[in-house]
């Protein structure tokens, strides 16, 4: 008779962790930034970038969004060209190639990123 309210307690236990587990918010694994590559000839011109995220969930499916205004945006190279926290690109007066852009957010093995290559070439 004793044992009847602990099997009671942990079919109720078992019974709500199904429930309790989708209750979480998806974790941040990737982020994509779109486009991969951009090439500008010459100085002040601009471009806008995407970064896409992308969170897992145990037992659901992938989620995808746009988090281009929630990640924090940085240039390789702020010379050749700079980069505002919504993804806008601007070239600079610089010759470069190959400057890395990074679109980086918290996730869940840490700090999360992406990012993209961009060239500048002077006329």
């Amino acid at each position: 008779m004793r044992y009847r309210s602990l099997l009671g307690a942990l079919f109720l236990g078992c019974a709500l962790v199904p429930f309790t587990s989708c209750t979480t918010s998806p974790s941040l694994t990737s982020i994509v930034v779109s486009p991969t590559t951009m090439n500008f000839g010459g100085t002040g011109l601009t471009g806008q970038l995407i970064a896409t995220g992308y969170y897992t969930h145990p037992d659901h499916p992938p989620v995808t969004r746009d988090i281009t205004d929630e990640v924090s945006w940085q240039s390789a190279a702020t010379q050749c060209v700079t980069v505002t926290n919504t993804g806008f690109i601007t070239s600079g007066a610089n010759t470069c190639t190959n400057i890395s852009v990074t679109a980086s957010a918290p996730g869940f093995n840490g700090l999360i990123s992406g990012s993209m290559t961009v060239n500048v070439t002077q006329p």
